[in-house]
């Protein structure tokens, strides 16, 4: 205790002696929070996936408490110049996108709201320290997945025939056709089980958001292959709709593998990293504005925030023979149908 009093960080102006001193006052004297001690607590209950819960607990510990050891020292200045250091590929750190930067401060805000009022008083600082992007159509695209085109997911589904030397990738087919029709995340398909698919709709009630907690209509050029895939599971004696999916990896992750299949041949095909995955979900997006449908029509299918006050705050899901009718206004059948390519007449 008389080595931390002779240690208050308050009777030097040197913030990295305020750092070092604080860390050894704070543990000794009780009068300071240090940030690291709750990390594992935090990051157990956090509900993040295996693979993030991993990735946010090392971030969390050896970047954000080894720059910010004590709570109550923390400066917004400085977090600010910490966010600048991971943009830039400053002072140690490799320069990252502004997506990448969002992400790691969703964790420390994540990890902050749980120890504030339970373990120290300090008020959340992360929340506003990005810096503000200009808003420009250019910066508008490059932020987001780019959406294929319906040739483009045609050249995506060929090219999954193609996959393992001309022997095929039907799972992975079967999974970009289903996003394509339901604008699901490829988790969410990946971990939805067998009692969450009705007749007619599939109920996703594992998602990233609160807003993807949705029902969807099954459209009519899935229905066929909703029902292949549902026989198949219940003659395997698998719970879940995609059977042959595995979650036997470091993260019991069912998604892992074949997303990094789908990155494969996506890459393979000529899509750079504006492409991916989640662009089933702005392929479905743009189509249903195509077709005229209402914003928050297609919202409440995809699974979007629906932002306006109005909408987003007074309304709720919309009726389900409206979605039966929207989702069904889309379609990706080419010029010339019927081709047998999804088995559909």
């Amino acid at each position: 205790s008389e080595v931390a009093i002779q240690l208050d960080p308050d009777t030097t102006k040197s913030f990295e002696e305020q750092k070092r001193r604080a860390e050894v006052y704070g543990s000794v004297s009780k009068k300071g929070t240090v940030t690291k001690r709750f990390v594992d607590e935090w990051s157990q209950q956090a509900g993040y996936r295996a693979k993030s819960t991993k990735e946010a607990n090392k971030f969390v510990k050896e970047e954000f408490c080894k720059r910010f050891p004590v709570f109550e020292i923390i400066e917004r200045k400085e977090l600010r110049l910490w966010v600048e250091d991971q943009l830039q590929g400053r002072n140690g750190y490799e320069a990252r996108s502004v997506d990448t930067v969002k992400k790691r401060l969703g964790w420390v805000n994540s990890f902050w709201d749980y120890c504030e009022g339970q373990y120290t008083d300090v008020e959340c600082m992360t929340r506003n320290v990005m810096p503000k992007a200009k808003k420009t159509r250019a910066s508008a695209v490059e932020r987001s997945y780019q959406p294929y085109t319906v040739e483009e997911y045609w050249k995506l589904i060929e090219g999954a025939d193609q996959a393992n030397r001309g022997r095929g990738d039907p799972v992975l087919k079967d999974l970009m056709i289903v996003a394509a029709h339901t604008g699901c995340r490829l988790s969410e398909l990946c971990d939805l089980r067998l009692d969450h698919v009705g007749p007619d709709r599939l109920e996703i009630a594992k998602s990233k958001t609160d807003a993807g907690i949705r029902e969807i209509p099954i459209h009519k050029d899935i229905q066929q292959i909703i029902e292949r895939l549902k026989q198949t599971s219940i003659a395997a004696g698998d719970e879940y709709l995609f059977s042959e999916l595995t979650s036997k990896n470091q993260y019991e992750d069912r998604s892992n593998a074949v997303g990094k299949r789908f990155g494969r041949l996506k890459s393979k095909l000529g899509f750079d990293e504006n492409y991916g995955f989640h662009s089933f979900r702005s392929t479905l997006a743009h189509l249903l504005e195509a077709a005229g449908v209402a914003e928050n029509f297609a919202a409440r299918i995809i699974g979007h925030k629906v932002k306006t006050l109005t909408y987003g705050l007074y309304s709720g899901d919309i009726p389900w023979h409206i979605k039966v009718e929207t989702l069904a206004k889309i379609s990706y059948r080419p010029s010339g149908w019927p081709i047998k390519r999804i088995g559909v007449d």
